[in-house]
């Protein structure tokens, strides 16, 4: 095969994402669970509690059409400025970003919007997540945020690499 041939195949794999999800999908999960350590981690910079519920005890009272995965709750003044999310207990991240961006979003504009709260996971993909972040969770982001991302082939190669360093860090035991 020619060189030229190979690196059209290689862009044409990197283009409709076969390269991307066959190296990643194993490794998934702990980039989930450093998102939502950084989600805890800035709950607890904003003075907000992440309480986990049952989904039943979350929606006690509701029917079924106005059940819901989260909420968030500012509680009573007398309390100071305490903040709660409550999740169900098998709530996902894309859950826990959506109620903390009612909370930034409210914090900064002053209103609250179903969509705006949506919108607020694209704002801590860029400010809290290296770069390649949004490279991997690309779809999450498009349905979630309304948006259409492409990356050219030397993005995604680029992305593929910071992602492999990356992990590296997340395997490699710390010493104490």
């Amino acid at each position: 095969m020619k060189i030229k041939e190979l690196f059209i195949r290689i862009r044409l794999l990197f283009n409709f994402g076969f390269i991307k999800f066959d190296f990643l999908d194993a490794k998934t999960d702990k980039l989930i669970e450093y998102i939502n350590k950084k989600i805890k981690d800035l709950s607890v910079e904003e003075n907000i509690e992440i309480k986990t519920l049952t989904f039943e005890e979350l929606n006690k009272g509701k029917i079924a059409e106005d059940a819901i995965a989260g909420c968030f709750v500012y509680l009573p003044k007398d309390i100071g400025a305490f903040r709660e999310i409550r999740v169900y207990d098998n709530a996902d991240v894309w859950t826990l970003l959506h109620e903390l961006g009612h909370y930034f979003i409210y914090k900064r504009d002053g209103e609250q919007t179903e969509k705006n709260a949506d919108m607020f996971t694209e704002e801590f993909f860029n400010n809290y997540l290296p770069p390649f972040f949004k490279w991997v969770f690309q779809i999450n982001l498009n349905v979630r945020c309304d948006t259409k991302r492409n990356f050219t082939s030397l993005e995604c190669y680029y992305h593929l690499q910071e992602y492999k360093k990356f992990i590296k860090t997340l395997e490699t035991p710390i010493l104490v």
